[in-house]
């Protein structure tokens, strides 16, 4: 709601324009051009496209990439969603007026009540939400967000056309749930100047003729801006493919401020190719997750010109999750943050460079920006994008090598801020990467051209592989169990169709294929508890003397084949499973949106916690707040795991046998309630199974007998009964005299 209504009235009011003073004839050179918002793709399911994306005029950059499928959705946001409309105050009249409707959205689906075709289109003015007024793009948004995805929304609208004049229309519409942005405008903190942080895939001219940029330049500044200024904008058809299309002349008199004789035009060009490689069986297509992107450098003078671009990437990628998801590095001890920038050259490993890496740079050597190929060479690159927890964007350099041209080569890659860093958390800091092309000589007539696809979609194995990209999920530690984990998982949710079953099914399968190990842990713990009495005597008889205890108590577990060592040895070889399946549910998209049960808010997402009240209002921020120990909600799941945990200490750990004994299940006890913060916020997949295991091991251990035979005397413990006799040694004398009384008559 916040991105809809504060940055785009402020883009729609405020248009930036050439700088006039360093245009010496504007009006002969270039007409002013119009803001516009132009899509592609759709927002409907059953369109075949994996989403909407909204570009601006506004330095041609892509605003937003929202996801069609239904399976990403904003899980933060409740309210019911019609479409982002990029609303600014209607001139001359109450409402607001609409700037931008994509196709599949639910305003593109409004039905009118009057008899109209079509649903909301672009100039439409909103005057009234449910019979309430409105007059601003905030007033609107209030009046939305009273609304639940899923139900019915009344608008009164104005529309304005050249045939009818002034019509009065009445609009119903559909809402949904707010759809996924992998990409949107980041909403600026209230501090700030801008209304918003830089928008995507913004370009740049970096050197033309012999004129460079300073090191702390983004574009040369005695020419137009084509970062903040306004591109000709439209969409073309090319062999039956729709194509937004940016274009940015330069003229004579632009280009003689920097004294370079001639005139060039920069084009971007946005589309989505259709898919080539589509699953027969399913009819969709694992590389359905990208939009192509090609920029283009044209000489329209009589000589050659040195040219060289420069390219930002994508901004403002989710912030889903970032009070309790953990993201792994692939260094062992590395720690990544909410967003990360990833890269590759090709030859080259996988690596990552972090949201703390790039903020350490920026403030230990003044310098936003960090290279990822210092020592590139004859390097070239890959990819390069920004990470997130579950979802990603990437470009893909030089997918489509057409024989017989030169390979990409940039002089440089960084990984660079966009925004100040984030108060609320620092990893939650908006990066982005920038490339630096190599100079290329642009002859007339021969333009010089590059394409590139952009991946903007979900981290799941199967669609990140088609990309070349599954190295963008890391496991960590003990990848190979965490992989089986989830291809059980998996294999479970595809017979019973829930992940909730399947990860209780998956937990007595790993349960089971531990029994006998666990069977050995606890007759170790039953016999353990078996011998405390015996332990305690000991102490007694030796109450000063530590190595003759520690003698004795040696000698008894000899005697009955007791090994205080193996029952450590189950939990060393649970520690791989248990941090592997931890990995799994972490790093599993799948689980992303799966309630634990169907049409209950309680648990809706399994990669989440099961967040079953809101309780910040009323507790300190310390503990409750998002960067809280505990974070927003009261999370029931976690308190059932610890009390089960509790339950298993109360009901099977022996009595202490001294103080110190004492004092250390005092800890442990203590212990647990550190272990309720620590796992406090763990997603609700993984309480499921620390719940099932929990209750396995209770089980585990109630299957033993109940009444175990008593332990056999030993040498020690007859000592203890002699020492402790007293006057009995009479009784004892007259025993061992009538025992030699029937020697003798034997004998005889």
């Amino acid at each position: 709601a916040e991105n809809d209504s504060g940055a785009d009235a402020v883009l729609a009011e405020t248009e930036p324009q050439p700088n006039v003073e360093a245009v010496a004839a504007p009006e002969q050179e270039r007409a002013p051009a119009e803001l516009q918002r132009l899509t592609i793709g759709s927002l409907d399911p059953a369109s075949g496209y994996p989403g909407l994306i909204t570009c601006i005029s506004h330095g041609a950059a892509v605003e937003r990439v929202e996801m069609s499928d239904p399976k990403y959705r904003d899980l933060e946001d409740k309210s019911a969603y019609i479409g982002h409309l990029a609303l600014d105050t209607a001139p001359q009249m109450q409402g607001v007026r609409v700037n931008v409707v994509g196709d599949g959205t639910p305003a593109a689906k409004a039905t009118a009540t009057s008899g109209v075709s079509g649903g909301l289109r672009v100039g439409d003015i909103i005057t009234k939400v449910g019979g309430e007024p409105v007059s601003t793009p905030a007033a609107f948004h209030q009046l939305r967000e009273k609304y639940k995805f899923g139900e019915t929304i009344e608008l009164a609208v104005t529309r304005i056309t050249q045939a009818s004049g002034k019509q009065s229309l009445s609009f119903t519409i559909q809402s949904i749930q707010r759809p996924l942005e992998v990409i949107r405008p980041e909403p600026s903190q209230p501090d700030e100047e801008n209304p918003q942080h830089q928008l995507s895939y913004l370009l740049s001219l970096r050197q033309i003729g012999h004129r460079r940029t300073e090191f702390d330049q983004d574009e040369l500044p005695e020419l137009p801006s084509l970062r903040d200024g306004i591109w000709y904008s439209n969409v073309v058809e090319v062999d039956g493919i729709t194509k937004i299309e940016f274009r940015f002349p330069l003229g004579r008199a632009d280009l003689e401020i920097i004294g370079v004789a001639g005139s060039i035009e920069i084009v971007k060009r946005f589309w989505f190719e259709p898919a080539a490689d589509v699953d027969e069986s399913s009819g969709q297509s694992s590389r359905n997750y990208h939009f192509d992107f090609e920029i283009e450098l044209v000489n329209k003078g009589q000589n050659p010109i040195e040219l060289a671009y420069r390219l930002d990437g994508p901004t403002g990628l989710p912030l889903e999750g970032w009070w309790y998801s953990y993201k792994t590095h692939p260094k062992k001890w590395g720690s990544a943050g909410v967003r990360d920038v990833v890269w590759r050259a090709q030859g080259d490993k996988h690596q990552m460079f972090t949201n703390a890496s790039i903020r350490k740079e920026a403030k230990d050597k003044d310098n936003p920006e960090k290279d990822l190929l210092p020592d590139q060479g004859n390097k070239l690159l890959q990819y390069v994008g920004v990470d997130a927890q579950y979802f990603n964007s990437t470009l893909l350099a030089d997918p489509l090598q057409v024989a017989g041209t030169p390979p990409y080569r940039f002089e440089r890659v960084v990984a660079r801020l966009v925004a100040p860093v984030d108060a609320l958390r620092a990893t939650r800091t908006d990066i982005t990467f920038r490339l630096d092309s190599s100079v290329q000589q642009v002859h007339p007539g021969d333009p010089f051209r590059q394409h590139f696809q952009i991946f903007a979609g979900p981290k799941k194995t199967s669609v990140l592989t088609a990309y070349d990209l599954e190295e963008c999920i890391v496991y960590g530690w003990f990848k190979w169990p965490a992989q089986l984990m989830g291809k059980l998982l998996h294999f479970f949710y595809g017979i019973v169709g829930s992940y909730g079953i399947a990860i209780i099914l998956l937990t007595v399968v790993v349960r089971a294929c531990m029994f006998p190990i666990g069977r050995q842990q606890a007759m170790n713990a039953r016999k353990m508890q078996e011998l405390t009495p015996e332990i305690k005597k000991i102490k007694e008889k030796f109450p000063k003397d530590t190595q003759k205890q520690t003698a004795a108590q040696q000698e008894l577990f000899r005697k009955h084949k007791y090994n205080p060592v193996a029952g450590c040895l189950p939990m060393f070889l649970q520690l791989p499973i248990f941090i592997g399946l931890y990995r799994a549910l972490s790093v599993d998209i799948e689980l992303r949106q799966t309630p634990l049960i169907p049409g209950v808010d309680w648990c809706s997402n399994l990669a989440a916690p099961d967040m079953l009240y809101r309780w910040d209002s009323f507790l300190p921020q310390m503990l409750a707040g998002y960067t809280g120990w505990l974070g927003p909600y009261l999370n029931l799941l976690p308190l059932i795991s610890t009390g089960l945990f509790l339950v298993h200490q109360h009901m099977f750990t022996p009595p202490p046998t001294d103080e110190q004994q004492e004092m250390q299940q005092r800890v442990m006890k203590f212990m647990m309630i550190i272990m309720v913060v620590i796992f406090f916020k763990v997603p609700a997949g993984l309480c499921l199974y620390f719940i099932t295991s929990s209750l396995w091991a209770l089980a585990e251990r109630k299957m033993l007998p109940n009444k175990p035979t008593a332990p056999e005397q030993t040498p020690v413990s007859l000592a203890s009964k002699t020492a402790t006799a007293g006057g009995s040694n009479s009784s004892n004398g007259s025993a061992a005299a009538k025992k030699k009384s029937r020697r003798k008559k034997n004998r005889k």
